[in-house]
């Protein structure tokens, strides 16, 4: 990377999450994001089992990691651990170049206890740090489960 400060930054431009869901409803929401940083993502490997040549699979690919709190959670920092739950994934379906915008799909499943919660979108270097340890800020949205 050319720069570790600006190594994972993303935008989301748009997206198409409902501002209710139903507890438990899983929807297909699309995102539509902007590499802002630095470094090229992939989410599947030029050539053997992971992105940076170890033999782990999916290592060092990177996705969006996102997931719901009942509570609203700070960025984490420079080299702090998310404190986050970042339960889901959604792959990019093909290399994003710097200054690229893509639409990604996901599948999103609501929480099973009805209220409000906070949504939250990152990206992820698997096996390595989530954007918001490198200085990127999640996106947040609030949500009601009904």
């Amino acid at each position: 990377s050319q720069g570790s400060g600006t190594a994972g930054r993303l935008q989301v431009l748009a997206h198409t999450l409902p501002d209710t869901l139903e507890a438990g409803e899983s929807v297909s929401v699309t995102f539509t994001v902007r590499n802002d940083g630095w470094d090229a993502w992939r989410s599947t490997p030029l050539s053997g089992p992971s992105c940076d040549g170890a033999a782990t699979a999916g290592k060092g690919c990177e996705q969006l990691a996102f997931g719901f709190s009942a509570d609203p959670v700070l960025p984490t920092g420079w080299g702090a651990l998310p404190k986050f739950p970042y339960g889901g994934r959604a792959k990019f379906p093909s290399p994003v170049f710097p200054s690229d915008t893509i639409d990604v799909q996901a599948t999103v499943t609501a929480p099973t206890e009805p209220g409000t919660y906070y949504f939250q979108l990152d990206g992820v270097k698997e096996l390595y740090s989530y954007f918001e340890t490198r200085g990127n800020v999640p996106w947040q949205k609030e949500i009601v489960v009904r």
